[in-house]
């Protein structure tokens, strides 16, 4: 993928991630609103394994070989990626979306959890 169109989905994945993980936060924080005050240990322990969870879900990255099955489907994509080859009448500049094809790919490079990399380590 390319740098932007990669900083992009990371972001957005990091966006969604983020809104589902926070949630035990928020609902700590409304508990505190509404009066509760009471700390204890397994409050701290727990605070602390939430962080280290939303750390791990922020720099979750990592490089292997890996196969990208056949797939039908449609999504934001650029064609500078190495995934979209397809081809259009006229080429689109830029992230664009439309259904299309993949055909079976292995190859290497870094990456995150993606509409793409669903595959088993």
């Amino acid at each position: 993928m390319s740098g932007s169109a990669n900083r992009a989905t990371k972001a957005l994945y990091a966006g969604v991630g983020l809104f589902l993980i926070g949630a035990p936060f928020i609902g700590a924080a409304i508990a505190f609103g509404l009066g509760e005050r009471q700390t204890s240990a397994l409050l701290i322990g727990g605070v602390l394994l939430m962080i280290a969870g939303v750390a791990l879900h922020l720099l979750e990255e990592h490089e292997h070989d890996h196969e990208h099955d056949n797939i039908d489907h449609e999504h934001a994509h650029t064609h500078d990626d190495g995934h979209h080859t397809h081809t259009h009448e006229v080429m689109p500049q830029g992230v664009h979306s439309h259904r299309h094809r993949h055909e079976s790919l292995v190859h290497r490079h870094p990456h995150t959890p993606d509409l793409h990399h669903g595959h088993r380590h």
